[in-house]
């Protein structure tokens, strides 16, 4: 069983996703920022880099 902390971390990546995926469909992937998708989903862009290091600016 998982702990709560590691279910609010899974469903926080869950909403970026989600919320990504409505902002590439609205307005196109080359033109959806990282700030947009962290408000999006109710978060911060620090929040955004601790669960998706990887992507490039």
């Amino acid at each position: 069983m998982s702990s709560l902390r590691e279910a609010q971390k899974q469903l926080t990546r869950d909403m970026i996703v989600d919320r990504a995926l409505e902002l590439f469909t609205e307005k196109g992937y080359a033109a959806t920022t990282i700030d947009e998708i962290a408000v999006a989903a109710g978060t911060t862009r620090a929040t955004f880099y601790a669960h998706y290091p990887r992507v490039l600016t």
